[in-house]
């Protein structure tokens, strides 16, 4: 059996006395859509990661947090340390008002630190905006906020009978008076 080529997609195959020529025609559209074809098979396989939020604390929504407490964000991945700061992680209290403080960042999570202790029975809400980025600059998209209520405050004595320091009490003639909640 001989095989030989005649030309593009023409090939001849010879076996004995019998000659056969096969054809195979392509033609341009089918050549451009075999190219396209290859050319889109790995199309649609860029992945882009982008930073998430995946824990707080306290958590969205938690109530009677403590008022000393500080105030961290988790992130999905690692971020530009560069871009943790101020101005992407702030704290709102009462009417609106900025809360101030630091922001630090290590590992994946940022923390913000209140500069003073946060007031009792009140709402707060944080926020990353999308100036945060992680390591090759994609930001947070869109900001991620939360918000939290702090404890009420405990309860004060108003009035100790006896006086404190008085002498001469009779056994089981001591009571505090506690004052109302605000």
């Amino acid at each position: 059996m001989q095989t030989k080529m005649t030309g593009i997609g023409h090939r001849v195959t010879s076996v004995g006395k019998n000659t056969q020529m096969h054809t195979c025609k392509v033609g341009i559209a089918g050549a451009a859509t075999a190219l396209l074809i290859v050319l889109m098979a790995g199309c649609g396989q860029e992945v882009v990661n982008i930073p998430t939020v995946v824990s707080t604390t306290p958590a969205s929504g938690a109530t009677s947090v403590v008022i000393n407490t500080t105030i961290t964000a988790t992130f999905s991945m690692a971020m530009n340390p560069a871009t943790i700061s101020t101005s992407t992680f702030t704290v709102t209290g009462p009417g609106g008002a900025a809360i101030p403080g630091t922001v630090t960042y290590s590992g994946t999570t940022a923390t913000f630190t209140p500069s003073a202790v946060l007031a009792y029975s009140s709402l707060y809400t944080a926020t990353i905006t999308t100036g945060a980025k992680d390591v090759g600059g994609v930001p947070l998209c869109p900001n991620y906020a939360w918000s939290f209520t702090t404890i009420t405050p405990p309860p004060t004595a108003t009035a100790v009978v006896p006086a404190n320091a008085a002498t001469n009490v009779p056994i089981g003639r001591c009571s505090v008076r506690p004052s109302a909640r605000r």
